[in-house]
């Protein structure tokens, strides 16, 4: 049987572009294996289309061994099968596994080290430094900073005061409603903070969260 979907709104025509602050093509796989290529580019692509979302960032992160999923896919610029109105971007997701949260650092021109801190285990077992210093770096190339899938306690409202931090992501896979009513406290501080959306979803799962939606929706 052939079915004919009808667009309900076509926002892009009126001017609107979509996008996804956090998306994983590979995560969690052997790296000895190539997990790094399970999901190419073209794949992303594929998928990116489907949803109809105009700018995908993929975050490059570590593993629990320390081993930095798509790393060399970090070129500083979109990726060379961009289209005028679908980029991809491969980035990076600055992890803390416990006091400071987790960064985005979005439209890099190099990778910001150390990748992740405070990793038992690993070269960097150690909560050092602080996401500050890092946010720092990383908008010394003009990158956006963001902070993912944000909770309390965390680093992210020093860092907005201190102004490293661009935005936070209210739409993701933590508790949105929880995310903005912390927003607004934010706002009623007098931090002209905006926000943003990203999934965290990963592309090389059979199921998971849907790219360009609400995390917990």
């Amino acid at each position: 049987m052939e079915f004919r979907l009808e667009r309900t709104w076509d926002m892009g025509a009126k001017g609107w572009w979509s996008g996804d602050t956090h998306l994983h093509a590979n995560l969690f796989h052997d790296p000895i294996t190539g997990a790094d290529d399970r999901i190419k580019p073209k794949d992303v692509l594929f998928v990116v289309k489907a949803e109809d979302l105009n700018v995908a960032h993929m975050l490059a992160c570590n593993s629990e061994d320390g081993y930095v999923y798509e790393r060399k896919r970090v070129e500083g610029r979109p990726n060379a099968l961009s289209e005028e109105r679908y980029i991809l971007y491969w980035n990076e997701e600055m992890r803390n596994l416990r006091l400071y949260g987790h960064m985005g650092f979005l439209r890099i021109k190099s990778f910001v080290e150390p990748a992740f801190v405070g990793w038992p285990g690993t070269t960097h077992p150690q909560d050092d430094p602080a996401n500050y210093f890092q946010a720092v770096k990383a908008k010394a190339q003009n990158a956006a900073v963001i902070y993912v899938h944000p909770s309390l306690p965390s680093e992210y409202p020093v860092d907005i005061a201190l102004g490293v931090v661009d935005t936070i992501d209210v739409m993701c896979q933590g508790d949105e409603e929880r995310n903005t009513g912390h927003w607004y406290q934010l706002l009623n501080a007098g931090f002209r903070c905006p926000i943003s959306a990203g999934t965290d979803s990963y592309l090389d799962l059979p199921y998971h969260l849907i790219r360009g939606r609400g995390g917990s929706t």
